[in-house]
């Protein structure tokens, strides 16, 4: 398929399926949307431009609509997204776009340099254990929900926000390991707690570590 793609219409298409979006004229950018009548797509395609125009940013809603989604295709010449072990992130990697909701690892370490966890990013049902790498500051809103079988979250000191329902659906969560004091998980936004409830249920072990391997998790 082309880096660039030219049409007339609100969509493309990947093997008989539309995939949508628009154009944001303040990222001076095209995003990618979902649709909330489904999709069949497996592998979904982002090109670097639409009609000569940058595609920048892929909104949350557009993996929640493809539930069939297993990979994501980028090019390596692509301005604004690069793919890590198969997860989406920011070209600076700063922002989490997506880690495979098919993928049934029970450990992901969250890669080094990521300050945003984005909407839906982490809404993996088979996951255990989640790493955020130090200097996270955000998780935005639906940025962990649906992970229902997540138990332990290792956060660092750096963290600012949790936004709202951004853990909605975590019921499994027992354990968050946090590397700063009591007090300073206190300054931690966690939001609508109602939304954010396995934040305040589960247990908070303070002055924690953060592993950045196997090796290091489980000594």
């Amino acid at each position: 398929m082309k880096n660039d793609i030219q049409t007339n219409d609100v969509c493309y298409m990947i093997n008989g399926e539309p995939v949508k979006f628009y154009y944001d004229h303040e990222d001076e950018g095209y995003h990618i949307c979902g649709q909330w009548n489904g999709s069949n797509i497996t592998e979904l395609y982002i090109p670097d431009t639409i009609n000569g125009k940058p595609v920048v940013w892929v909104d949350g809603d557009t993996y929640d609509c493809m539930v069939k989604l297993e990979r994501i295709v980028v090019s390596r010449e692509h301005r604004h997204f690069t793919t890590v072990d198969g997860a989406l992130l920011s070209k600076d990697m700063k922002t989490l776009f997506w880690y495979p909701t098919k993928r049934k690892d029970k450990v992901y370490f969250v890669p080094q340099g990521v300050i945003h966890i984005g909407d839906s990013a982490l809404s993996n049902p088979f996951v255990e254990t989640i790493v955020l790498p130090e200097g996270t500051e955000w998780v935005y809103s639906y940025g962990i929900a649906g992970a229902r079988n997540l138990t332990e979250l290792y956060v660092p000191v750096s963290m600012k926000q949790f936004m709202f329902k951004a853990m909605l659906g975590c019921s499994s969560l027992k354990h968050i390991y946090y590397e700063g004091t009591e007090e300073q998980w206190k300054d931690v936004d966690i939001s609508d707690e109602n939304f954010n409830f396995p934040l305040v249920k589960a247990k908070v072990h303070f002055g924690c570590t953060m592993p950045k391997s196997l090796a290091e998790l489980e000594k």
